[in-house]
This record gives structure tokens, sequence and C-alpha cells, in this order.
């Protein structure tokens, strides 16, 4: 059953990143976009851009590699081989396709007053997060006993994922529909992560 969802998760986040990547310039997508863009504008205070700001800088994507070294020498310490190659080769993988894409599709990004040298889809911080904290709750929050504790930071971790994509709007360095594609992206590549290492590294010590 887990693997069927795996599976699942992995077709169905990769369908809809080549809907969203087809149909990138297409008016009722730009349409959409601006019109969001024009209600966050709306909306905006400096109390809240100043919040913003260092939540999306918290969990930047340099931020998330170096927690992700981190964690992967625990692992290694603690000889989780399975666990250090999942986190290595999922977070490459989604650097490298983040890379790909972006310079590729060469998107460009909202007018905003802060600085950002990349394009705009998708968008990094939304995906490397996704790929942090899902890969952090397989492994080590779902073993947790207590049902009341799981739940908890399952629902403390999605308000972070949420939180970081919505900065990342609201501060207008990406539309919506970037913040989306970061998410299905990290979705994709956690959920092929799990199936390609669990067949083809099962000899490693979980």
């Amino acid at each position: 059953m887990k693997n069927k969802v795996v599976n699942f998760g992995a077709l169905l986040s990769l369908a809809g990143l080549f809907v969203m990547v087809s149909t990138l310039q297409s008016p009722v997508r730009v349409s959409v976009d601006g019109a969001i863009m024009r209600y966050v504008e709306s909306i905006q205070t400096q109390g809240g851009l100043i919040v913003m700001k260092v939540l999306t800088d918290m969990f930047s994507p340099e931020i998330i590699v170096a927690l992700t070294a981190v964690l992967v020498c625990l692992c290694l310490y603690k000889k989780y081989y399975y666990k250090a190659v999942l986190f290595t080769l999922v977070t490459a993988a989604g650097g490298l396709s983040l890379w790909w894409l972006k310079s590729t599709l060469q998107d460009a990004r909202p007018e905003t007053f802060f600085i950002e040298e990349s394009f705009s889809f998708p968008s990094g911080h939304s995906a490397m997060v996704v790929i942090f904290f899902l890969l952090v709750g397989y492994f080590f929050v779902v073993p947790i006993q207590s049902s009341v504790i799981r739940r908890s930071i399952v629902i403390a971790c999605g308000l972070v994922v949420l939180a970081v994509g919505l900065s990342r709007v609201y501060l207008e360095m990406h539309w919506l529909s970037d913040v989306v594609g970061g998410y299905l992206l990290g979705i994709f590549w956690v959920s092929t992560g799990l199936v390609v290492v669990k067949n083809n590294f099962i000899f490693i010590k979980k």
C-alpha cells in the first residue's frame, strides 16, 4: 500500500509539472498570477515584509542544504546508510533539476525591490523545503509512537512549508505558479528517491 502511494505521488507530481511547464506563458496562467500578485501588493505591510523576509532567509536553499549535510553526517555516524544515501541523492537531484529548469525555461520573475539573480520557475525555496521536511517526516516523525506528538509535528512542518512558499509570493520574488511548481518538483524527487533507493540499494543497512 505504501509503495502504491509513493508511486502515485511520483506520477501525479510529474504530470502536474508537465502541465505547468507546458502552460508557462499561457494567457490564463499569466492572468491568474498577475491578479494574485496585485492582490498581494494591496495587502502588503512593512511589518509583513520584514517577517516574510526573515522567514524566507531562514529556509533558503543554502540553509536547507547545510541542514541536510548535518543530517547526513549524523546518519553516517549512526550507521543509517539508507537514510544518508536518500537524503544526499534526493537533495542533489532537486538542486540540479532546479538549475536545469530555471536555465532552460528562463521565466522572468515579478518586478520587486529584492534582488534575485536566478530565473523564476520553479521556486527553489519551495522545492528544497518540501524535499527536506518530507524526508525528515518520513524518517524521523512517522516512527514516533505517540499519535498526538506525531500529528503536531507534521502539522508544524506543513505550516512551515506553506509559509515559506507564501513568503516568496508576498515578497514578490515568485509568482504563485512558481511556488506550486516548486512543491510539485520536491514531491516528485522524494517519491522517486524512495522508490529508486529502496529498489536499488537494498543491501544498505537502514
